[in-house]
């Protein structure tokens, strides 16, 4: 989303960040891996998350896609090579679920829904292309 922001923004789309964080991590990973040009916020309580139906992938299915990723050279590794930014990563893997999977959604100005799409998992994520035509 951050190399793609200025297509969203010229679309008159305002995009904004929900992450299932406290704002502390968010902060730390921010300060470690941003600047972004648009906000995070945080649903610690991942209440939100619920609601609107987010799912919570499966533990050894995630693992295992993981690992095939890796032995298929597709991802080289799950951490960040600088130090810092491994640092978060690690404490996020520990205290945050991160089986929890995202999803994009589009309201319109006075608060429709007008699309949305949510991840059955980490390589299920609405292309660039799919939100752009969405905000045409």
């Amino acid at each position: 989303m951050r190399r793609n922001y200025h297509e969203i923004e010229q679309k008159g789309a305002d995009l904004k960040i929900i992450v299932p964080s406290s704002g502390r991590l968010i902060k730390r990973f921010l300060k470690e891996f941003g600047p972004y040009p648009f906000p995070f916020y945080g649903d610690r309580d991942r209440s939100l998350y619920k609601a609107m139906g987010h799912i919570t992938m499966n533990k050894a299915k995630l693992l295992l896609m993981a690992a095939l990723a890796a032995a298929a050279g597709k991802i080289d590794s799950f951490l960040p090579r600088d130090k810092a930014q491994r640092a978060v990563a690690l404490y996020s893997m520990k205290t945050q679920d991160v089986y929890l999977q995202g999803g994009t959604w589009i309201y319109s100005e006075s608060g429709a829904l007008e699309w949305y799409h949510l991840d059955k998992s980490p390589d299920d994520h609405a292309s660039i292309e799919q939100i752009l035509n969405e905000l045409a």
